[in-house]
């Protein structure tokens, strides 16, 4: 694969995408998000960020919602402007439909990942889909200097890229050690899926089939992996576990509108379990709405919990 853009091209869809993370940071800005510094999580929430306990209740969407979504300005210009970059080589050279594919797959598999180590907090931004664009940028030189090195033993001309990717890569992946605040592991992600999706391209345009299949097949088993490891505390209860230890945490700060929120959560993903009953009580009580709270301490009683029931008969 040759990648090649001509000195003005169109980019629909790399202007549509930008586009639409515009819009999307405009519209939190409506809501009440803020423009100075960081995005209000509440809006980000409700804007679709990615947020492990709504994916496990079944929101999956916010795999691929939070893409779109941004913390702040500098945060927006600086995917946008990675991604219009990125963008005017890559797409006019695979055309929409595959560029679309490649961004979106990479922003899946970024999402799971985030899924699998960052559970505490919300996740948004197009960093891990960008690198996954990089990530076919990695694989086409890889591929070029294997050709290169081919062609240097066979006593042919000498020819390397002008501009490599991997230090751009390195220097990226390195900031992401030091600053806390960068999702790593959305990034490697990303660029891992890209790389994948790339060499099963670039292996069948040179056709070597098998190579492509193969690289489809570790794509495959990738998302496979990552899925099962993501949504494995959904099948296995972990899911409300988790969701009431951040309420328990949220009420601890004074956050009980928040603490609340993910007392919900626990209790919808296991109502018939009595000790989230009694944890959202208890915060129900510190709200001061002692009806709600009775009502779930009975509930927790009801349903065998002996502390539940201590507590309604002191």
């Amino acid at each position: 694969m040759v990648l090649y853009a001509p000195r003005a091209p169109v980019l629909p869809a790399t202007r549509a995408l930008i586009a639409v993370m515009v819009a999307t940071f405009v519209l939190s800005i409506v809501m009440g998000g803020g423009l100075e510094g960081s995005q209000d999580p509440d809006v980000l929430y409700r804007l679709g960020a990615q947020d492990a306990p709504s994916i496990w209740r079944g929101e999956w969407w916010r795999l691929l919602t939070a893409v779109f979504l941004h913390a702040g300005p500098v945060h927006l210009a600086a995917n946008g402007f990675s991604l219009y970059l990125l963008g005017r080589v890559i797409e006019p050279t695979l055309g929409v439909p595959r560029y679309l594919v490649l961004f979106f797959v990479s922003g899946l598999v970024s999402g799971l990942a985030t899924l699998v180590f960052v559970q505490d907090t919300l996740g948004v931004g197009a960093s891990g889909a960008v690198f996954g664009l990089a990530g076919l940028l990695l694989a086409d030189e890889l591929t070029r200097r294997r050709m290169y090195r081919r062609i240097a033993l066979e006593g042919g001309p000498r020819w390397r890229p002008r501009v490599s990717i991997i230090p751009v890569l390195l220097l990226n992946l390195a900031l992401g050690l030091v600053i806390p605040i960068i999702n790593m592991y959305a990034h490697v992600g990303g660029l891992v899926a890209g790389f994948l999706l790339g060499t099963a391209w670039i292996e069948r345009n040179m056709r070597r089939p098998a190579r492509s299949r193969l690289a489809y097949l570790a794509l495959g088993l990738l998302i496979v992996v990552l899925g099962a490891a993501g949504f494995r505390p959904m099948y296995t209860g972990e899911a409300a576990e988790h969701a009431a230890s951040r309420a328990i945490i949220a009420a601890n700060h004074g956050l009980l509108d928040e603490a609340l929120a993910f007392a919900n959560e626990a209790v919808e993903l296991a109502p018939r379990d009595p000790r989230f009953l009694k944890i959202r009580a208890q915060i129900h009580a510190r709200r001061g709405d002692m009806a709600a709270a009775l009502a779930d301490a009975r509930a927790a009683c009801d349903a065998g919990l002996a502390e539940a029931c201590r507590a309604l008969n002191p």
